[in-house]
């Protein structure tokens, strides 16, 4: 079974599709990822494999976090570091003028012309590769959403900020604008892919990292299961009914596989109605196949719902869920 949601990390100096090289070789053939990464840029990318890759297209729609730094007083042709300088500006603007243009210009839905240098196809060849050849380009501007943006640090000409953005949004694009409104130039001198949607680049492998990746991605079991997660402590009414409505599923040649935990998400605040061992019983009796007992501990409670759901993807080939109307898992 090939089929995977992989979060990669992409380092600087290579392309996305560089990234899925190793992966493609040691995890599966058929593999894409959702959304690219500038050469100049590093951090998450989502890799899906066999056949999660036709949801690419709603994976690529979902908003993304990125860090970036930005240096006012200079602009290049490409608005990264990799360009070359095409306009300097001795204005140098206040951390108040950059937060009020941010504020009134940079928030919410707005219109964007992404970078001369980009990978957006005009006439079926690449904004880039007309620009390199000597070409105008005219690049028509777009609508973007830019749901929040936090200054870390300015140390001028250096701004640190942090941008949560739709699909679409080119951060060299902000960076030039914010400080165009400024009455300034900009460029990026760097930037890093945080998140994308429930993502982080905490749970990322690094794209070169082989063992890392064969490692996390080969032990899986060959069976396909429908899944129900909970405490389950009593297995009362309501849990019956979930699991019965995972055994309906065995008919499709699916295992049922049960995930719960050897204690109550509320550590230490409820007494447990019946001990482990006799939770695992009536939850078997009524026809799981596989009962996947969790620690609850404090690093489990600090896990978020992708990473929590990714590890057990990468044990289990999960092909149902089958939840209840308040379902809820990880600590976001």
């Amino acid at each position: 079974m090939k089929d995977y949601i992989i979060p990669l990390y992409k380092p600087l100096g290579i392309t996305s599709a560089k990234a899925l090289n190793v992966p493609k070789r040691c995890i599966c053939k058929k593999i894409g990822h959702t959304g690219t990464l500038d050469l100049s840029a590093e951090g998450l990318l989502i890799a899906l494999s066999g056949r999660y890759t036709k949801f690419t297209e709603k994976y690529m729609g979902l908003k993304k976090t990125y860090l970036a730094e930005i240096e006012f007083g200079k602009e290049t042709d490409t608005l990264d570091r990799d360009g070359k300088v095409i306009k300097t500006s001795s204005k140098i603007p206040t951390l108040k003028e950059i937060t009020d243009v941010i504020s009134q210009k940079f928030s919410g839905d707005i219109m964007q012309t992404p970078p001369t240098f980009s990978a957006l196809k005009i006439g079926g060849k690449r904004a880039s590769d007309r620009a390199r050849d000597g070409e105008e380009v005219e690049i028509k501007s777009r609508p973007i959403t830019i749901y929040s943006s936090k200054i870390l640090e300015y140390k001028p000409p250096l701004l640190r900020i942090r941008f949560e953005v739709s699909r679409g949004t080119y951060i060299r694009s902000l960076a030039r604008d914010i400080a165009s409104s400024c009455g300034s130039c900009a460029y990026l001198t760097a930037l890093k892919r945080e998140q994308i949607g429930p993502f982080s680049i905490d749970d990322a492998f690094s794209s070169t990292d082989e063992n890392a990746l064969l490692s996390s991605h080969s032990s899986r079991s060959s069976k396909q299961y429908v899944m129900v997660i909970g405490v389950f402590d009593g297995v009362h009414k309501g849990h019956q009914a979930l699991i019965k409505k995972a055994l309906e599923y065995k008919k499709d040649g699916l295992e049922v596989l049960v995930v719960t935990f050897d204690s109550s998400p509320k550590i230490g605040t409820n007494q447990p109605l019946m001990a482990l061992s006799e939770k695992i019983q009536a939850i078997k009796a009524l026809g799981a196949d596989v009962v996947k007992v969790l620690h609850f501990d404090e690093k489990l409670k600090n896990t978020s719902g992708a990473s929590f759901m990714l590890s057990l993807m990468r044990e289990y080939d999960i092909v149902k869920i089958v939840t209840g109307d308040d379902f809820s898992v990880g600590c976001k």
